[in-house]
């Protein structure tokens, strides 16, 4: 039986998800300094965090989870047939966002059919930004949280697409 303790930890991983890879890692790493020190580097903190010493804190991953029942909307006036659907009247939608961390500055995202710009109220709050809108008989409200305080920049609605810029 072979041991794997001189194998480097990245290659052992990789031949072991993809066998046969490491013959091709061996000839990338002989002919690249650089990718033969950071896989190295890779494996000198890999052999650190299997071990329980880092420095480095773990990462820590927000997720945002929305979720609407589709029930909701199947639903009648009480009493009324269940088969037939009576949508709500001028029911407030909420827009699909997406919030993207550039560094500097946040970027969020919502999509906002049939509302022009002059209709989109946007006020940020201590770690929140809210969002509403009312066009072509629709009313849209969200409200997004933020990963840190931040300063609105820029707002701009074109086409039914939102954007605002956070610093």
């Amino acid at each position: 039986m072979t041991e794997k303790k001189d194998e480097p930890t990245v290659e052992g991983i990789v031949d072991d998800l993809l066998p046969g890879m490491k013959n091709v890692i061996q000839k990338l790493r002989s002919r690249s300094q650089e990718l033969d020190e950071k896989i190295k580097e890779t494996d000198t903190e890999l052999q650190r965090r299997m071990e329980g010493r880092t420095d480095t804190p773990a990462p820590v991953v927000d997720y945002g989870i929305r979720v609407r029942s589709l029930a909701d909307l199947k639903r009648g006036a009480p009493g009324s047939d269940p088969r037939r659907h009576t949508p709500p009247r001028d029911p407030v939608i909420e827009p699909m966002t997406d919030l993207f961390d550039e560094g500097e500055y946040l970027r969020l995202i919502a999509e906002l059919p049939g509302v022009a710009e002059e209709d989109v109220s946007v006020t940020i709050g201590d770690s929140s930004v809210s969002i509403t809108a009312e066009g072509s008989g629709r009313r849209y409200a969200a409200v997004v949280a933020l990963p840190r305080p931040a300063e609105i920049e820029l707002v701009k609605c074109r086409n039914g697409i939102l954007e605002v810029i956070l610093r």
